[in-house]
């Protein structure tokens, strides 16, 4: 769904619809970042676990690097740029964030006594 939005954006960016894109994206980036600390808070609580945190590590490492192309390109107003991003270059790593995600979920589930689930 994250993924149908940000070609969204994209598609009003590519338009000239400057401001209904950066609104659109401005909440959708609220709600990456949101995501993000959660990740994070899981990593950090569960870390001592049996469960590999590294690739989901990684992969939010990785992701910040287009985070920075991102912060550029709204800071040079560039929005051709952004919208390349957000059309080419996200939905890959954010796909595979989300799937790694999944992963989390499925261990915690799993670790929940029954009458929790």
């Amino acid at each position: 769904q994250m993924i149908s939005v940000l070609t969204k954006v994209s598609d009003a960016l590519q338009s000239g619809h400057e401001k209904e894109g950066l609104e659109t994206f401005s909440s959708l980036v609220n709600y990456i970042a949101f995501y993000f600390e959660v990740l994070i808070l899981c990593i950090d609580t569960f870390s001592s676990t049996d469960f590999d945190f590294i690739p989901l590590q990684q992969k939010v490492q990785g992701f910040s690097s287009l985070f920075n192309d991102i912060k550029n390109a709204l800071s040079n107003k560039d929005y051709v740029n952004l919208s390349d991003i957000l059309e080419y270059e996200i939905a890959g790593p954010l796909n595979s964030i989300l799937e790694e995600s999944e992963k989390v979920l499925a261990y915690l589930k799993g670790k929940l006594p029954e009458d929790a689930k």
